[in-house]
């Protein structure tokens, strides 16, 4: 399973990163309403990084959202404040790299749970607890956020992790799902 976050990534994010570069580079007249000044490759990067993740970062933090703890986690040691990112790359550029790596330990852990439910392996009490904990905290962060907030306080990165929060609380429920059903075939 991480490996499709991962794919997903690389198709998202760093091929987007360097069409968009070689084509500030090397046709910088050709760059819109941006007049490129310099086409030194540290002045270019930040660019490039932003406007390939602009898009990018909706379906990544749907797809990744149990990162935001690991992200807010890595905020609190570097700057002792929830919400670091670096400056040059941005809140979304920050979450289009960093999610889905951030995010391995959840993926691998639905990976399991579809193994459990393919047969391949065997589903004991010890995936059921942790599967009902994180399905049941997932759905409870989608509805705090959802019904929690006013419409008016929610903005889209609110949205986008409600939609994310929501998924999980499914993906979170597949190992539980394969014990139960290995229980019930094994009786």
């Amino acid at each position: 399973m991480p490996i499709f976050s991962i794919i997903l990534w690389t198709y998202l994010v760093p091929i987007s990163v360097l069409v968009i570069l070689f084509r500030l580079r090397y046709f910088p007249n050709n760059s819109g309403p941006i007049r490129i000044v310099s086409t030194a490759l540290k002045d270019l990067l930040p660019l490039a990084i932003r406007g390939a993740t602009f898009g990018a970062v909706r379906s990544i933090v749907i797809f990744n959202a149990p990162a935001k703890f690991l992200d807010v986690a890595i905020s609190l040691l570097i700057s002792h404040r929830g919400n670091w990112y670096p400056v040059s790359m941005g809140r979304d550029g920050w979450e289009a790299i960093s999610y889905p790596f951030l995010a391995v330990p959840a993926w691998c852990f639905v990976g399991r749970g579809l193994d459990f439910l393919s047969g391949k392996r065997r589903a004991g009490l010890k995936s059921f607890s942790p599967s009902l904990i994180l399905s049941l905290l997932s759905l409870f962060f989608a509805a705090g956020l959802r019904f929690g907030l006013d419409a008016a306080d929610r903005q889209e990165q609110t949205q986008l992790f409600i939609f994310g929060f929501f998924l999980w609380t499914i993906l979170f429920a597949i190992p539980g799902a394969a014990w139960i059903h290995q229980k019930r075939k094994s009786s």
